[in-house]
């Protein structure tokens, strides 16, 4: 075995990535408090998911040779269930009983079988920011029959995943379809986490000197802060793809990198503040919503910086304590499902 493969064998835990969620959350929550336009947000945790869960599914098979469906599900249930649960509950046996006005709700259907991104219709936000969990967890059922039954052929899998992608998107655009939230949308991203975890399996690195990696990374945000104004004809059908590539080159860097990530002060921080990542996503519908609200309305804030800035604060103290009293009790339990 190749020492780089077997550093990548005995990786428990890339310090960096948490750092890249919290990061990515913040940006997320600029471009829904109306700071940033910045579609992409997602598509850095899709491309996230597919890795980490590769990186996970290969270690299993390199240790037991085999992989446990019912442990992978009972992990994903205890990570993504009790705050996305109690948000549901909030949503339609709270909010209507202390809203002041009509508020229009999906049936509810939609969200107790996490299919919400299918739901054609707009209703409130506080709901309708859940959509990229219901296309994680389609993905999280469609990758775990695929690490069960076929896991030597993931790679093969993967680039399906991005020509279904891509052909999806195409026939979409020729007979104008909204295909934004749908999951094949997406499947390209996915596709591309999974080629990278395996690249790094294989032991692969990348080892180019720090300043090539900081001029394509300026290069890369560049893209992707104009990426939404490219005027070309088939930007819709490779857009995913493109950036997924993006994301992927930044995450395979940053895997060499690992060990950078420990000692900083200001990593530790942020990697802390990362921990609350699936929180601060979560409930940024609710404290966009009702901030402002309270904010304008009840206080008299005019300012728009002001709000960004009082509701982001909120923000990050409303994930710590869901992340203390509500998510931690159930992650603790996921030692009993890990191989």
């Amino acid at each position: 075995m190749s020492e780089a493969k077997s550093a990548s064998l005995e990786t428990n835990y890339f310090n960096f990535i948490d750092i890249l969620r919290f990061l990515v959350i913040s940006v997320s929550f600029l471009h829904h408090s109306h700071v940033i336009y910045f579609l992409y947000g997602h598509t850095f945790f899709f491309v996230l998911s597919g890795f980490i869960l590769t990186f996970q599914a290969n270690r299993e098979f390199s240790k037991s040779k085999q992989f446990s469906w019912l442990k992978f599900t009972m992990r994903r249930i205890l990570r993504i269930f009790p705050l996305y649960f109690l948000i549901i509950i909030f949503a339609y046996l709270i909010l209507p009983f202390i809203a002041q006005q009509e508020i229009t709700l999906a049936p509810i259907q939609y969200y107790l079988t996490f299919s919400s991104n299918y739901y054609p219709e707009n209703h409130i936000f506080i709901l309708m920011i859940l959509w990229s969990v219901a296309v994680q967890e389609q993905f999280y059922l469609f990758i775990s029959i695929c690490y069960k039954f076929l896991y030597k052929y993931l790679n093969v899998i993967a680039f399906l995943m991005i020509l279904a992608s891509s052909a999806y998107k195409l026939f979409a655009m020729h007979y104008d379809i909204s295909i934004y939230p749908h999951t094949l949308n997406h499947f390209s991203s996915f596709g591309i986490g999974i080629l990278l975890a395996n690249l790094y399996h294989q032991g692969k690195t990348l080892n180019y000197k720090l300043f090539i990696f900081q001029i394509l990374f300026l290069l890369s945000i560049a893209f992707l802060f104009f990426a939404s104004s490219i005027d070309f004809l088939y930007w819709e059908v490779i857009d995913n793809l493109i950036v997924s590539i993006f994301f992927a080159y930044i995450l395979f860097f940053l895997c060499s990198m690992n060990h950078l990530f420990k000692e900083n002060w200001i990593m530790k921080i942020l990697q802390k503040m990362g921990q609350f990542s699936y929180g601060m996503y979560c409930l940024q519908g609710i404290v966009i919503t009702f901030g402002t609200l309270i904010l304008t309305k009840y206080i008299g804030f005019n300012s728009s910086s002001t709000l960004v800035g009082i509701n982001f604060v909120v923000l990050i103290i409303s994930a710590f304590l869901s992340y203390h009293f509500v998510e931690k009790p159930f992650l603790r339990l996921k030692k009993y499902f890990r191989t």
